[in-house]
């Protein structure tokens, strides 16, 4: 009959826990109730529900109590000498009665004249104890076999009901951090939806939160396309975290740039990302300021490099100057005799080209431009920047070049910084030896890189100039004979190219620089777009199409003029931008095409074709220029082809004649 009654009674306290059942929010009220619950059927008087707090775990804090005169009181109290420390220790501990005097250190059982105690742990999921349930009678505890099995079933329910309250607690101050921290958070599933997130992206991105929850990482990162996201969320679980640079898009259509660090984070065992979102737009305004500031001192540096080379350059144009004045006298003294004046001219010729590359390699270096990269070949480059440069190395100086290759050394990178990089290595060893020495500079292949060395015997450095020499405005260099800037600047250039330089040096023993750059594996690029066989240089028997040749400069206009007239053409010249637009006004329907000087007073030749274009948009052109890069700039903005000065007379009906073949070949097709 006894086993009937203890079953009725268990029957009965697992009915009454399961009312306590988990739903809604937890709370401290609801273990309270559950507390009171179990006070009721085992007729005790004191009862308390704690977490076990302390750096060492040895503190109990009251989070339910309950029994006369101090329903709800918050307490604290060490664990040693109580028997709630062999509680965490052994588990469930009953003692029926006389439990003050087996633990005379614990003050609160002597207080309320305690005589029996039962306490059992309550666990988190993974068993570690993070709490106690307690009940206390001023009377021995009778039947301890049926306290025992109802402090097991209360036991489980307040263990539930607490972990769910320390959860929430949890997740009270993340929450609370979250919307506190200055950068946007997200929380992602796999499907790429926004399953959490903080105030900072409601207010940066300008939506609600509850409008945020039902958008995807697409709507907010216009940048990220939809379809790759199962393979990015399965890279962020296998590595962990990954960052990188992109955009988020606000409500309003607003785009910033932002630096985002994406983490593994499982959730209730389910795999999400968490995404932690800082605006940049600061950082990348000042990276954009910087580089404009480095492209301006590269091109200020050039300058005042340009202003150096003027001496040599200006000695070198009398050499060619000098040389056409004579042969052109020559030739005029001997005119009847035929093979003098055809060797006379052909040296003419080759002075001229000469005089074309000093021309060329000054205005590509003094170039300000962004860098246009193409494949280089270091093999010819290295040796005639040399050329330019020997007239700025005094004959104290002994200027050795050591590049003996007969196949190109390509490499991706842009002309007139390579230039400046040569150039700054260069006249930085000229100025490390005042009193003479030795300039060498070599180029070699080692491990599939290119690697370019400088090396002088002059002053070298010591280990702690050695460590600053890269450092803008860091200079050894009296004050007013440098800015500093020489040796960053070439750092800089070799960094953007994705390359390494380097200093070996020993004070007094000279000093080695040394760039290496990878190799490309594409072909060296030539200046050169004219293929002569595809076209045919002269036009059709019994036709003469009508040219118009815009060129400011008389002496040019005249040999193009010319040139056409003997090759089949009627040529008509125009020596400005506004005698251009009289002849067209005059002429325009029987012009076939217009050749145009780039740089001209009056109107430019963009101009002139713009005004020509509103007319007859159809009317094919030929743009002439000074400067490859002008050249290039005006010939994509306006889709017209374009010859670079200087040019053999050869090229120019080639192109003439090509010009005029394929807008033939496009009035057809139309």
């Amino acid at each position: 009959m006894a086993d009937t009654n203890d079953t009725r009674r268990i029957d009965s306290a697992i009915e009454h826990a399961a009312r306590h059942a988990t739903s809604g929010s937890p709370s401290e009220a609801r273990l309270g109730e559950i507390l009171e619950d179990l006070l009721r059927i085992l007729g005790a008087d004191y009862g308390l529900i704690g977490r076990i707090c302390g750096a060492s775990d040895n503190v109990v804090e009251t989070v339910a109590l309950r029994g006369s005169g101090i329903n709800d009181a918050k307490i604290t109290y060490e664990l040693a000498g109580t028997p709630c420390d062999n509680v965490t220790q052994q588990g469930i501990c009953i003692y029926p009665s006389g439990v003050a005097d087996q633990f005379p250190l614990d003050v609160m059982l002597k207080n309320l004249s305690i005589e029996s105690y039962a306490g059992i742990p309550l666990c988190d999921v993974q068993g570690k104890v993070v709490g106690l349930l307690v009940v206390l009678r001023k009377h021995e505890m009778e039947d301890t076999a049926f306290v025992r099995s109802l402090l097991r079933i209360y036991a489980k329910r307040a263990s539930q009901e607490f972990v769910r309250l320390q959860d929430a607690a949890r997740s009270q101050i993340t929450r609370f951090a979250m919307d506190r921290v200055g950068d946007e958070i997200f929380i992602v599933d796999q499907d790429a939806r926004i399953v959490d997130t903080n105030q900072t992206a409601c207010e940066r991105l300008g939506y609600s939160r509850d409008e945020l929850l039902r958008l995807t990482v697409a709507d907010v990162d216009p940048l990220f396309p939809a379809d790759v996201w199962p393979e990015h969320f399965r890279q962020v679980c296998e590595r962990g975290s990954m960052r990188f640079e992109t955009v988020h898009r606000t409500k309003s259509g607003i785009d910033y740039p932002v630096e985002v660090v994406v983490s593994h984070v499982p959730i209730d065992g389910i795999d999400r990302v968490c995404g932690v979102a800082r605006d940049i737009s600061e950082r990348v305004r000042s990276r954009l300021e910087r580089e404009k500031l480095e492209h301006e001192l590269r091109h200020s540096q050039k300058l005042e490099a340009v202003g150096t080379l003027a001496g040599g350059i200006a000695h070198d144009f009398n050499n060619v100057l000098t040389a056409i004045l004579g042969h052109t006298s020559a030739a005029r003294r001997d005119l009847s005799d035929q093979r003098a004046v055809a060797e006379a001219l052909d040296t003419i010729e080759r002075v001229a080209r000469q005089g074309e590359g000093i021309a060329r390699s000054l205005l590509t270096f003094a170039h300000k431009s962004p860098p246009q990269r193409q494949v280089l070949n270091l093999a010819t480059l290295v040796p005639e920047t040399m050329r330019m440069l020997r007239r700025l190395i005094p004959a104290s100086i002994r200027l050795i070049e050591d590049c003996p290759f007969d196949e190109a050394v390509p490499v991706l990178a842009d002309l007139s910084q390579l230039q400046q990089v040569l150039m700054n290595l260069t006249l930085n060893a000229r100025d490390a030896m005042p009193d003479g020495g030795v300039i060498r500079v070599s180029l070699h292949v080692e491990d599939g890189r290119a690697v370019l060395r400088v090396a002088d015997t002059g002053c070298g450095m010591d280990e702690q100039t050695r460590g600053r020499i890269f450092e803008p405005f860091f200079s050894t260099k009296v004050r007013g004979d440098g800015t500093g800037l020489g040796l960053a600047i070439v750092h800089g250039i070799v960094s953007n190219h994705d390359g390494q330089i380097t200093v070996d040096s020993t004070k007094g023993k000279g000093a080695c620089f040394t760039v290496t750059l990878d190799l490309s594996p594409d072909e060296v690029e030539t200046q050169r777009d004219v293929d002569a066989a595809a076209v045919t240089a002269l036009p059709p028997t019994g036709v003469r199409p009508t040219i118009l040749v815009a060129e400011d400069n008389d002496f040019v206009r005249e040999v193009i003029v010319s040139t056409l007239k003997s090759s089949g053409y009627d040529a008509i010249g125009a020596k400005d931008g506004r005698d251009t637009l009289r002849v067209f006004d005059e002429r325009g329907e029987g012009i076939d095409l217009a050749v145009l000087d780039l740089d001209m007073p009056g109107a430019t030749g963009t101009e002139c074709l713009e005004a020509i274009h509103s007319i007859r948009p159809d009317l094919p052109a030929l743009i002439l220029s000074g400067s490859d890069h002008l050249a290039v700039d005006a010939g994509s903005n306006y889709d017209a082809p374009t010859l670079t000065k200087p040019f053999q007379m050869s090229d120019l009906v080639q192109r003439v004649a090509s010009v005029l073949d394929e807008s033939k070949q496009g009035a057809v097709k139309v």
